[in-house]
């Protein structure tokens, strides 16, 4: 394939890998069986006083709980440094394995074994005002654990009902132990790349009569912003077909992968992505990377729209 592809031939491109993706889609979601909801432990006592990096949400009339969610989710291959211990790259595990390839191909499952993560909830103290909306959102490793999306956008959510769950990435599990350990001791998975199972296990906790949430929810979403916009990118790459309910039915309902340029299969849900011009020129290089600007699509198996803050970068500058 041509390296300095035209905005056309990759409309084409992208039209051809929505068909291939779509008869792949429906193929593995005969295939699989839905994930398990996770367990929860009972919710750790004072999460604002007492937890590990908790935002404090009164400000804008939110609650926080706070739990352990267990159980035993297969282990694959690797993807990338996003689920290798210490974000190392390999062979097995190249730093840019979906920067400049719209390779999909389902990693091999491995074996599969326990684990046991930390989700935070934060949802209105007022439950009828709850919108029926959950976002997801993968703990940045970056300072033993950040939410660069809730951060950004909090009141946002809070202005419309929309419920946020925090998921911890297992890199971030030794110095949240250390922290404290008689409240964390417990976090633990077999193998890094159990973080797509937690967080396949934790979609299906949040559709389940279980959730922790009190109320249904309606409409799924997973997110993330630089390094988890890669985990939240991965994740629709190649867990989104593995992640359906028994009718074959998507859990998560739409992927809002911001702050990176990794490339996502076309899907059955919709993918919003918010970059600034730097995470182009950042992620990857237009020169050799035909895929990096997705073009905008309606098609039912490609509905995509890419958002660009032309002459921004990455991350802020300090003052």
């Amino acid at each position: 394939m041509q390296q300095d592809l035209t905005f056309l031939n990759r409309r084409k491109f992208i039209a051809g890998a929505a068909l291939a993706g779509a008869a792949f889609a429906k193929d593995g979601a005969r295939a699989a069986a839905p994930p398990p909801p996770g367990r929860l432990s009972e919710p750790l006592a004072q999460p604002m006083e007492k937890g590990f990096h908790v935002w404090d949400v009164k400000p804008i009339d939110y609650v926080v709980d706070e739990y352990l969610m267990s159980g035993e989710s297969p282990f694959w291959e690797p993807t990338s440094v996003l689920d290798t211990p210490g974000n190392v790259a390999s062979s097995k595990a190249p730093f840019n394995y979906l920067q400049h390839t719209p390779n999909s191909d389902p990693r091999k499952t491995l074996g599969s074994g326990p684990y046991t993560t930390r989700i935070v909830v934060y949802r209105p103290r007022d439950m009828t005002k709850f919108s029926g909306v959950t976002v997801v959102e993968f703990i940045h490793t970056e300072d033993n654990g950040y939410l660069y999306v809730f951060n950004t956008i909090s009141k946002f959510y809070a202005s419309r009902g929309i419920a946020v769950v925090a998921l911890q990435h297992p890199e971030n599990f030794a110095a949240t132990a250390k922290a404290a350990p008689d409240r964390y001791g417990a976090l633990s998975v077999k193998d890094f790349t159990q973080l797509w199972g937690t967080a396949q296990q934790l979609g299906a906790l949040l559709k389940s009569p279980g959730t922790p949430l009190r109320a249904a929810t309606q409409r799924l979403y997973l997110t993330g912003y630089s390094y988890t916009g890669m985990c939240t990118s991965t994740f629709a790459n190649f867990f989104h077909d593995l992640t359906r309910d028994a009718q074959g039915k998507p859990i998560f309902d739409g992927y809002l992968p911001h702050g990176n340029e990794y490339y996502i299969q076309p899907l059955d849900v919709p993918v919003i992505r918010v970059n600034s011009q730097g995470d182009f020129n950042y992620f990857t290089n237009q020169s050799y990377n035909p895929f990096a600007r997705v073009p905008d699509s309606d098609d039912a198996w490609n509905r995509t729209r890419r958002y660009e803050v032309s002459g921004a970068q990455h991350a802020p500058l300090p003052r």
